[in-house]
């Protein structure tokens, strides 16, 4: 009778939480973890993937320039026009050197112009090196219609040529194209301005990256701000935001997202935010947050950069400083170029892993007040609630975490710390991410891979401003 009763209790028990079953029930919370189904074999990634990484404002065409280009890390330059290069005899040394050094040539179609003295884009095809196009921030109707006219007569030279086209990252930078509030607003009384950013990018959609199928998406915006003017916080809080709604733009349409980054310091008298030389910190900051954010390859804006009376005096020292124009040995690489070498070279040393993931979206733990530079991210695209192969996630500073998936279902992490990296801030950033199964994990720190056992699938590290690393956990 006793066992019958037992029974029934437990049958009774059972219903009230909802079906579990009696080995639930009698289950010890103590007992390990057992492995839900993931993979025990340790992955392995061939090496056959590079990090895209282009150069805005070119240097002189002379061999050294392109030799120092390619120590920097350069996989791609953009050919504006300076130094002659619209000329036949110049487009024709810049194909020449970037053949040589094994780097992309995409020209800016919106600056150039095909035929007559110049040597024409389908002999340009004889080259290499020759990649496609770049457009730079269509703003109008009138200005996306001429990108795509420009596309589609430019690609039909072959398929295999690719367009880069850089639209806004945001809706407030529509005003600020026009120098009075009148041109504004006859602009948007004609329609030729879009009235909301969403009308903006599904028009840029359907007539630029729908169309033609080698697009890619790249974003213009830069978080340093100048922390001699008094901010609460030297990092524009909009960033994060651009970045999302690019990505969305790129994911919609199947394309690829590049991201510029600053390279230089940006004086434009006392309306400009910025000023602030890029440290080695902000430059590997700025980049691990655009790979975590879904970024597949960076643009470094700018590359040369001009003294006192010279063209484009208002950028300061970045990693080419150029003196005297008439004198080419006053061309020298200053701190920011060896700055920005050390990050493409460190990045280099596992671009081939991350590439072999797709993006799934970013996680972001905030553990400061609402005046921190992630609250205003809180409801951007891409960002996530949560990851289900994450369990915990513990820190002393803000985190964003990248989430990726590689074709064999491993997931991957790339957490990146986001705290202020101005003023040589040495603030520790102590991390604990707990995974809800994993015995260990590919990670890899300053670019070099480490197999590392976990315990209570936990990985702890410790980060300083700017810094990030990949992992990819393992059962």
């Amino acid at each position: 009778m006793r066992k019958i009763c037992l029974f029934l209790a437990i049958c009774i028990l059972m219903s009230c939480i909802g079906g579990c079953s009696l080995e639930d029930i009698l289950k010890d919370p103590n007992a390990p973890k057992e492995n839900p189904g993931y993979s025990t074999v340790v992955p392995v990634y061939t090496d056959d993937k590079q990090l895209d990484l282009m150069i805005f404002w070119m240097p002189p065409i002379e061999e050294q320039q392109y030799i120092w280009m390619k120590e920097y890390g350069v996989t791609a330059m953009l050919v504006d026009g300076k130094y002659n290069a619209q000329s036949k005899d110049g487009r024709k040394k810049v194909l020449e050197l970037c053949d040589k050094y094994d780097i992309d040539a995409y020209f800016h179609i919106d600056r150039e112009r095909d035929g007559g003295e110049i040597l024409s884009y389908s002999d340009c095809l004889a080259y290499s090196s020759f990649a496609g196009f770049y457009c730079d921030e269509p703003i109008t109707k009138t200005h996306i219609d001429n990108i795509a006219d420009q596309a589609r007569n430019a690609l039909a030279l072959d398929p295999d040529l690719r367009m880069i086209c850089n639209i806004l990252g945001g809706y407030g930078n529509f005003r600020w194209w026009y120098d009075s509030d009148d041109k504004y607003e006859i602009a948007v009384a004609t329609g030729e301005i879009f009235m909301n950013y969403d009308s903006y990018v599904e028009y840029a959609k359907k007539t630029v990256f729908e169309p033609y199928e080698n697009t890619l998406v790249s974003a213009t915006n830069y978080p340093l701000a100048d922390y001699e003017k008094g901010y609460e916080s030297t990092v524009r809080s909009g960033w994060l935001n651009v970045l999302g709604n690019c990505f969305q733009t790129a994911k919609a349409t199947g394309r690829e997202m590049w991201q510029f980054l600053a390279t230089t310091a940006y004086h434009a008298g006392d309306k400009s935010d910025y000023g602030r030389q890029p440290t080695e910190a902000d430059i590997r900051w700025t980049s691990y947050a655009a790979l975590a954010c879904g970024a597949t390859g960076l643009e470094h804006f700018t590359y040369l950069t001009t003294g006192p009376g010279i063209e484009f005096e208002w950028f300061d020292h970045g990693p080419i400083w150029w003196t005297d124009q008439d004198d080419f040995s006053t061309y020298y690489r200053t701190e920011v170029w060896y700055a920005g070498q050390a990050v493409n070279q460190e990045l280099y040393k596992f671009d081939h892993v991350l590439l072999s993931f797709e993006w799934q979206g970013v996680l972001c733990h905030n553990v400061k007040n609402d005046k921190d530079i992630l609250a205003v991210y809180r409801n951007a695209v891409g960002r996530l609630s949560k990851y289900d192969r994450i369990e915990k996630i513990d820190s002393t500073g803000d985190l964003i975490v990248g989430c990726f998936k590689d074709a064999n279902d491993y997931d991957g992490f790339m957490v990146v710390n986001f705290t202020e990296t101005a003023n040589n801030n040495q603030e520790e950033n102590n991390i604990s991410i707990t995974f809800d199964y994993a015995t260990k994990a590919l990670v890899y720190i300053k670019g070099e891979e480490q197999l590392v056992d976990l315990t209570d699938h936990t990985f702890t590290h410790t980060l300083l401003p700017g810094e990030g690393f990949f992992i990819i956990p393992v059962a």
